[in-house]
Order: structure tokens, then C-alpha cells, then sequence
């Protein structure tokens, strides 16, 4: 126990004190020029880790205070069990978001040692941890106490009812702009169409097929050759299969847009108008699922 403590405790100090004194989460200036969809994991953990020299304090302050705790027997135990989350969500970084092999064999480590570390004291956390759950003291008067139980389980039952509600009438909110052309998940670049065909009045566009094309759940469209980009909006009824987008030049001209559009399995195929103008625009999936699925 003595060995694992001062182990854990001493190997904290490093990363705990690099924290607070702003160094650890270091980003070379030129990755912020790179295209977000390039970064790999580190540097985008590095990046989000790094971005408040005041959370990055805090971050240290909360690896420091339990390591200190550590290297006393007397106040092991309180430190052990404030730093158990701490470590577990730097192993859970390491891991989840791709960080280098030595970072999770470290951090692999030192859980493993926290984790040592509770289970010696098991007996004494179970105890402290069946005070906290103690039941309160029973209501002397019988009706008093039953109408307690009811509210008690209905009051919650009837908040979390609301709550569901609410969130679930956000989200279909949200995805009522139309997941055929956002999808269910945008993440890791998801979401991406390419041009595959554009014709005005019967003519084909030249140079069309090159653009790439976004759409995502604000409501907001954007077409992008990889230098310039044009900023709209859109907005795409599932049930009736329409859409309109609006502000994006298509040929020389921005007026809105809108049509019918249906699916046709990786492709997204729209029939418009633009004024007396017809417009075909034919867009395929570049990447629609993350890394892995």
C-alpha cells in the first residue's frame, strides 16, 4: 500500500504541476492553419485541453491536492478517492481519443494503482458509502408519511416525464430540417456531398462536378471548391420530399432554389427551379459515416 500511494502520489506531481503552470497542453501555431478534419486526435485533445489557461489550472489543481493527500498514510485515503475519477478520465482520454501508446500504458498504470489503493480500503469506503445511503428518519404521521412516499415517486416520475418530452420534441425539431441531407450523426467530417452533376435550363455547369457541398442541422448550406467558399441555407420537408436552398450560386446566379428531391441510395437527387430556370443537381456521398462505421 505504501509503495502503491507514494508511486501514484509522486508520479502525479509532474503532470499535475506542468498543468499549473500552463505548459503541459503545448499546440504548434501552425496547426491552427490546418483544415479541422486533418488534426488526429492528440492535437485536437491537446488543443481543447490547452484553450483556457484557467481550466488547465484547475485540471492541475485537481491531480495536485490528491497527490499531495497521498504521501501521508494519514490522508491516503481521502486522496485516493479524489483522484480515482481524475485518473479514470485521463485513461478514458488516452484511450477514446487516440492518444500516443506511452500516455496509455501511464495512464493504464495509475489507474491501476488508484484502483489498488480503494480496494484496500474497501471495507471503510462500503461503510462510509451505506451512511450516505441511510435512509431519513420515518414521518411519525401515517398519512403524512404515505402522501411523502407518493410525492416522492410521483413528483420525480412526472419531472422526468416533462424533461423527456421536451428534449424529445427538440430533437425531432432539429432533425425535422431534413437527416437526408444532414444525416444522424455529424462528426469526424460526416456529412459530406460532392457535386456529381449540375445542369441549368439543360445545360451542364462545367467545373460543378469539383465543388463539394454541406448542409448541417442549423439549417445552413455551404459550397466549397477547397479555396472559396459560399455560405446559404437551406431547408428540406421529408414528408412532402422538398427543399429550398437559398444564397449558393449555382452557375452565376443565387437566387433561391426549390424542388423535389428524392434518395437514391448513396445519392441525393434534386429537381428544382430558379425563376423560370430549371435546375438538376445531382450530389453523392463523399463521407457520410465516421471512422469505423
Amino acid at each position: 500500500m505504501t509503495v502503491a500511494r507514494l508511486a501514484l502520489g509522486i508520479g502525479m506531481m509532474p503532470y499535475g504541476v506542468s498543468k499549473l503552470f500552463d505548459l503541459q497542453f503545448q499546440v504548434g501555431a501552425w496547426n491552427y492553419a490546418r483544415p479541422l478534419g486533418e488534426l488526429p486526435g492528440t492535437l485536437l485533445t491537446w488543443a481543447f485541453l490547452g484553450y483556457s489557461p484557467a481550466f488547465q489550472f484547475l485540471l492541475g489543481l485537481f491531480e495536485v491536492g490528491p497527490a499531495i493527500l497521498l504521501l501521508s498514510a494519514r490522508t491516503r485515503r481521502v486522496g485516493a478517492l479524489l483522484l480515482f475519477p481524475v485518473v479514470l478520465n485521463v485513461a478514458m482520454i488516452n484511450y477514446f481519443l487516440d492518444l500516443w501508446p506511452a500516455t496509455r500504458i501511464i495512464s493504464t498504470v495509475m489507474l491501476a494503482l488508484n484502483t489498488f489503493l480503494i480496494l484496500y480500503d474497501y471495507d471503510l469506503y462500503l461503510s462510509f458509502l451505506s451512511q450516505l445511503l441511510a435512509p431519513s428518519a420515518p414521518i411519525a404521521n401515517r398519512k403524512l408519511r404515505i402522501a411523502a412516499k407518493a410525492a416522492g415517486f410521483m413528483v420525480p416520475a412526472v419531472l422526468i416525464g416533462l424533461i423527456l418530452f421536451d428534449f424529445h420534441s427538440k430533437v425531432e425539431s432539429v432533425f425535422a430540417i431534413g437527416t437526408d441531407f444532414v444525416g444522424r450523426r455529424q462528426i469526424n467530417r460526416a456529412g459530406t456531398w460532392k457535386i456529381a452533376s449540375l445542369s441549368i435550363s439543360g445545360q451542364v455547369v462545367p467545373g460543378a462536378a469539383a465543388d463539394s457541398l454541406y448542409f448541417d442541422l442549423g439549417g445552413r448550406c455551404v459550397r466549397s471548391d477547397g479555396v472559396h467558399h459560399d455560405i446559404g441555407k437551406f431547408q428540406a420537408d421529408q414528408t412532402h420530399g422538398t427543399f429550398q436552398i437559398q444564397d449558393i450560386p449555382f452557375g452565376s446566379d443565387s437566387s433561391p432554389i426549390q424542388g423535389s428531391y428524392r434518395v437514391d441510395r448513396d445519392r441525393l437527387l434534386l429537381d428544382g427551379h430558379r425563376g423560370s430556370q430549371t435546375v438538376s443537381l445531382v450530389l453523392q456521398r463523399a463521407r457520410w459515416a465516421p471512422p469505423g462505421r
